[in-house]
């Protein structure tokens, strides 16, 4: 569904964000999160990690989504 394109679109992003340094608290703010659990819990489903994993492991990054 085209929402869920939106949702993949956005953990993309942040992702991206989170990967380059942005502070996790700018990144939920900016990309209209409601809070840090609301990130967490898309980028894991949609990525595969938590901003808090992304941060601290840097792990290699395959953006294509996965079901």
């Amino acid at each position: 569904p085209p929402q869920t394109v939106l949702q993949i679109e956005r953990a993309r992003r942040a992702a991206r964000l989170v990967g380059e340094g942005v502070p996790i608290a700018t990144v939920t703010h900016d990309l209209g999160y409601f809070d840090h659990p609301h990130l967490a819990r898309s980028l894991r489903r949609f990525v595969g990690h938590t901003a808090t994993d992304l941060r601290e492991q840097a792990p290699q990054l395959s953006l294509l989504y996965k079901p």
